[in-house]
This record gives structure tokens, C-alpha cells and sequence, in this order.
């Protein structure tokens, strides 16, 4: 198991895969609602795959600044296993609901909605700075 500042060093690493994987996974739940009312054909499944691969540009580019940002500036600290899986799950999920929102091609407006979400999860997720408060 990795400590101290190991730890530390892996989970920055694990926001900088993250952000892409999130971005993926919005973009293609983002098509749910879409496939879900109208048929599709064969050009429109490559436009769905093209659009929820761009979803890895766009997770790169909004939500890897973000997850960082909570990180070094909310977070301040490395996260026990429990709290990293429940953060990333809250993560996972404001995805899946912002990918819903806004289905299809807007999910360019939807990433950073997401990022500015996963801003608000961090804040949230924050220790006191107040040491009679427990964490």
C-alpha cells in the first residue's frame, strides 16, 4: 500500500486519467436519451462514436483541470480508499446526470457544467480548517 507522499503522487495521477474516462463516459451516456426516442442508422451510430470519443478531448481539456484544482486547492490531502471511491463515485454520477441533461450534441455545453459541478463536489468534500471540528 502506498503512503504518505506516494499516495499522494498516485491519486494527482489517478485525476489525469480520470478526467478523459469521465468525458468518455458523459459523452456516450449523452447519446442514451437521444437513441432512446429516434432509430438510428449505421452513419448516425459513427456519428454517436466520434461525438463520445470527442467526450475524452473535452474530459482532458475541462474536467483533468478541475479534478486537479479539488485537489490541490479543496482536497488538500490524500484521500483514504473509502472517500476516493465515494468521491469518484459522486464524480461518475454528476457525469451520468449532466450527460442526461444534455443529451447529444450538447454535450459540449455539458462538460463544463460537469467541470463546474465537480468544483462544487470538492468544495463540498473539504476538511475544516478548524481543528475542534472533526474531519
Amino acid at each position: 500500500m502506498l503512503i504518505g507522499t506516494n499516495w499522494r503522487v498516485a491519486q494527482l495521477g489517478l485525476w489525469v486519467v480520470l478526467g478523459p474516462v469521465v468525458g468518455l463516459f458523459q459523452g456516450a451516456v449523452s447519446f442514451v436519451p437521444v437513441v432512446g426516442v429516434h432509430p438510428s442508422r449505421a452513419q448516425d451510430w459513427h456519428d454517436i462514436a466520434l461525438l463520445s470519443i470527442g467526450g475524452l478531448f473535452w474530459g482532458l481539456c475541462w474536467l483533468t483541470p478541475a479534478l486537479v484544482l479539488v485537489d490541490l486547492v479543496f482536497l488538500r490531502r490524500s484521500l483514504l480508499a473509502r472517500d476516493l471511491v465515494r468521491f469518484v463515485a459522486i464524480v461518475g454520477g454528476v457525469a451520468a446526470i449532466m450527460g442526461i441533461l444534455t443529451p447529444g450534441y450538447l454535450v459540449m455545453i455539458g462538460v463544463p457544467v460537469t467541470a463546474f459541478g465537480i468544483l462544487v463536489v470538492g468544495f463540498l468534500h473539504r476538511r475544516s480548517s478548524d481543528p475542534t471540528v472533526a474531519p
